[in-house]
């Protein structure tokens, strides 16, 4: 999940709810595959296959999710990807990570799973600064640098993860105007993601550095940059 490979998730999503949908009743578990593979339609631009999947489950029992559970700490991953696949950062996006929050969970003690609401959170942060105005920008300077104090920690369990620590750290320093240190850090977080089968930071560095280059005023490298990322 950290590598960002949709078709290959989606493939085994596809297995796990046709048996659900074969035997009519869904363990608790089910509704996190269910989440998780409606994100993935919506990351494959196939929005219309979301809603055929919700009627395929409808008449489907499934076991309530208890508050506190594991299951309950894993679901703000589907929500949060939710808002991030469709590039929506608003004020319910803030309200659902402010909702994480309160739960006060400790990162490093947490299951390896639910590090990925955290992956997907700084990648979000670094989407916002992106988009944003510079004035703007550095009112979010501060959220960005929150998520990568996160991540940082758990860098070295996976390379996966270490490749989207460097990739975020790339931003952050670009942002805050070290550019040579962002390059180094994309040259790092590419070179992972390529070792590793990493397609989420590869697309991820292709599009920073578009957004670098055409600051640069370097247009045609940017250019082929974002037709990378595309």
């Amino acid at each position: 999940l950290t590598r960002g490979r949709p078709t290959a998730s989606l493939v085994w999503l596809d297995i796990a709810i046709e048996r659900v949908r074969q035997n009519g009743r869904a363990p608790a578990v089910f509704a996190l595959i269910e989440d998780a593979a409606c994100n993935t339609l919506l990351t494959l631009g196939r929005e219309k296959d979301v809603n055929r999947l919700k009627r395929s489950l409808q008449y489907v029992e499934f076991t309530k999710i208890q508050p506190g559970s594991y299951f309950h700490q894993l679901a703000y991953q589907s929500r949060l990807q939710y808002f991030t696949e469709r590039g929506d950062l608003g004020p319910e996006f803030e309200a659902l990570v402010e909702e994480f929050d309160r739960l006060n969970l400790d990162p490093k003690q947490v299951h390896a799973l639910v590090h990925i609401y955290y992956i997907h959170l700084a990648h979000a942060r670094v989407h916002q600064c992106l988009r944003a105005e510079p004035a703007r920008r550095a009112l979010l300077l501060p959220k960005l640098e929150r998520a990568l104090l996160v991540i940082e920690p758990l860098g070295p369990r996976t390379k996966a993860l270490g490749a989207h620590c460097k990739f975020v750290r790339a931003a952050l320093s670009w942002f805050r105007g070290s550019r040579e240190e962002a390059e180094a850090q994309l040259v790092d977080a590419e070179r992972l993601a390529n070792d590793h089968d990493v397609p989420w930071v590869s697309y991820a560095v292709a599009r920073l550095r578009a957004h670098i280059l055409r600051a640069l005023g370097k247009l045609e490298s940017a250019h082929n940059q974002a037709q990378i990322a595309a």
